[in-house]
């Protein structure tokens, strides 16, 4: 059975609160710390890469904004 985008939206925004993009962005940013305080990425670019961010500047700036301290301070 297929479910629409809009159904499962709808869905997850009733059982958690967030929409499906929220969602991902949050366990990617969750990732992206625990990738850093493993040691597992030795750059901004890997770390980017490795948790599903195309652009590793735009990927710096949304870790800044969630965190509160830069990609850099963990390195």
């Amino acid at each position: 059975m297929a479910v629409s985008y809009a159904t499962l939206r709808r869905k997850l925004k009733k059982l958690v609160g967030i929409t499906p993009a929220k969602y991902l962005h949050l366990v990617r940013m969750q990732m992206a710390r625990e990738l850093l305080e493993q040691g597992a990425c030795k750059s901004i670019t890997e770390l980017a890469f490795s948790v599903g961010f195309d652009a590793p500047y735009y990927f710096s700036g949304r870790f800044e904004k969630h965190f509160g301290k830069k990609v850099t301070e963990y390195l």
